[in-house]
This record gives structure tokens, sequence and C-alpha cells, in this order.
């Protein structure tokens, strides 16, 4: 997030309590977990999806930020590592979307 977006969602934090934040983050999951289940199914729309994912991220953001920006940004690190030794581990690269693009996007 830039600068500006992150001061917002300490704003945020500040206006609203972080009590209330962690709730509204849970909201925001599960908007973003209930589109997702409806993908496949033709319930939804890409635009939908969109819009939920970019609740959840300004909401992960306020954790982040509630729960220590460094700490989160270390276990980020770790778990990102964690992940390239899997796929290191498990052989060949698998690609799902064209070129690697992902869902709707032009290659």
């Amino acid at each position: 997030m830039t600068d500006a977006q992150r001061k917002i969602c300490l704003r945020a934090i500040d206006h609203y309590g972080i009590n209330h934040q962690e709730e509204k983050a849970k909201e925001e999951l599960a908007e973003l977990l209930t589109e997702l289940s409806r993908l496949h199914d033709g319930r939804t729309t890409k635009e939908k999806i969109v819009g939920e994912l970019a609740d959840v991220l300004v909401m992960c953001e306020q954790l982040r930020l509630i729960f220590g920006a460094a700490d989160v940004d270390k276990a980020v690190d770790y778990k990102l590592a964690r992940l390239v030794r899997r796929i290191k581990l498990s052989g060949a690269v698998k690609r799902t979307r064209a070129n690697g693009q992902g869902r709707n996007q032009a290659p």
C-alpha cells in the first residue's frame, strides 16, 4: 500500500477502534469467501470478487498495523521462503493460467 493508503487505514483504526476493525475484517473475509464459493457455478462475477478482494486487502493492512507491521512482514517473508522451497521440491512448475496471467487478463 502507498503511504497515503496506510494513513487512511490508521485513521480508520483510530476512528472506529481496534475491536470494531477486527470484527469488520471477519465480515469482509466472509464476503470474499462467499463470492469465491460462487465462482465456479456462475453465481458471481470477476468484478464482485475484485471488489471483495479489495475490501479484504484494506482490512488486512489494518490488521497488519494493529498486530505489528514488522512482525507481519517477517512472517510473510518466512512463509514466502517456505513456499519457494515447496515449489522447488515439487518438481515441474504447473500453471493453470495461460502464460501465468491472472483470471481474465490478456497475456
